[in-house]
């Protein structure tokens, strides 16, 4: 595909990386797709790359939780791999507004932004570059490792606590330097299978944005990043179309007051039918909101695009979600297919 006639524009990456730390995250990213990129993240090369699974085990010490003996937990399912997570509850002597979950997200953040600004100011990072920081949704948090018997509390709580963790990124990182991406996969199970709550789970999700994402500053950049859970190189849930996603994403749109600077999709190899991709067509995101679609994988990354750009009319390639649980010689390959399937940015 020369690049005249390149049909996408730009690349996200979506956050996790197999990478040792963040420097080399930043480097090899910039290496391969330093001209396509808006934004750049730390890779989550750490025990991020385990999506909320891994605050399981922190959970276990925590002086503010504890396992609930009369719950079931959550099991996560996919075609490589199931995982058994135990039902958490805030104590009851701790109130909700005051739970510290202790993940750490902002202390992660500010540590790799540090790095990246180094890098910057030494020209080894273009200059045109956001640092972005992926969270997972409360919702997200709260399906995995929440107690079905406490799920409403546990959500408020963790809301509360992850909106501190934003503040205290806002409070460190300029602003017009930043993008705050939310990981928006529980989600998707909730609208595709209806669980979590008993009752019109709608409301429940766009509240939720509205107070995730209205109080934070328009310097900053807002994502999306919609996934349907990769555990092995398969989804958790696969979608016969891309109905469901479109609606959860329009479904944010009209529920967020701020400008959304970009929401992620993520597409499956064998996802090459008109079928799949006409729901698109029904996207309501504002002007101003990029589209990426998770179209590069090993192979076939034409025909996904070629597929795409009947339905979508402006668009920039990704993969399906992050690439911290595949070798790192195997994602080196990925961002250079990233780099030819996709015209620049910068």
């Amino acid at each position: 595909m020369s690049e005249q006639s390149h049909a996408a524009v730009g690349a996200l990456l979506v956050g996790s990386m197999p990478f040792k730390d963040a420097t080399e995250v930043f480097e090899q990213s910039c290496a391969c797709l330093g001209s396509h990129l808006k934004r750049l993240p730390d890779g989550e090369t750490d025990e991020r790359r385990d999506f909320t699974i891994w605050k399981a085990k922190a959970f276990e010490t925590n002086p503010h939780l504890e396992i609930d003996a009369d719950a079931e937990g959550f099991t996560v399912v996919s075609p490589t791999r199931t995982v058994s997570l135990p039902p958490f509850k805030v104590r009851d002597d701790i109130p909700l507004s005051e739970a510290d979950f202790q993940v750490g997200y902002d202390r992660r953040a500010i540590a790799s932004y540090r790095e990246f600004k180094l890098l910057k100011e030494d020209g080894k990072i273009p200059a045109h570059l956001r640092f972005q920081v992926s969270m997972p949704t409360p919702i997200a948090v709260t399906l995995l490792l929440g107690s079905p018997n406490w799920k409403n509390e546990f959500f408020e709580a963790y809301q509360a606590h992850a909106i501190r963790e934003v503040r205290n990124i806002l409070k460190t990182i300029p602003h017009e330097e930043l993008a705050l991406q939310w990981d928006t996969v529980a989600e998707i199970v909730v609208y595709e299978t209806g669980m979590f709550w008993e009752f019109d789970y709608k409301p429940v999700v766009a509240n939720m944005f509205r107070e995730i994402c209205d109080f934070i500053p328009e310097a900053v950049e807002l994502g999306i990043h919609i996934c349907y859970g990769t555990l092995g190189d398969r989804h958790s849930l696969v979608p016969k179309d891309a109905t469901i996603m479109a609606g959860l994403a329009n479904d944010i749109a009209a529920a967020v007051s701020r400008r959304i600077d970009y929401v992620h999709f993520p597409i499956q190899p064998d996802c090459l039918s008109d079928d799949f991709y006409a729901p698109f067509q029904q996207l309501s995101l504002g002007k101003e909101t990029e589209v990426y679609l998770g179209l590069i994988h090993e192979s076939g990354n034409e025909d996904r695009i070629a597929v795409a750009s009947r339905h979508v009319q402006r668009f920039g390639v990704a993969g399906e979600c992050g690439f911290g649980r595949k070798s790192p010689e195997n994602v080196i390959e990925l961002l250079q297919k990233h780099a030819a399937a996709a015209a620049p940015v910068a």
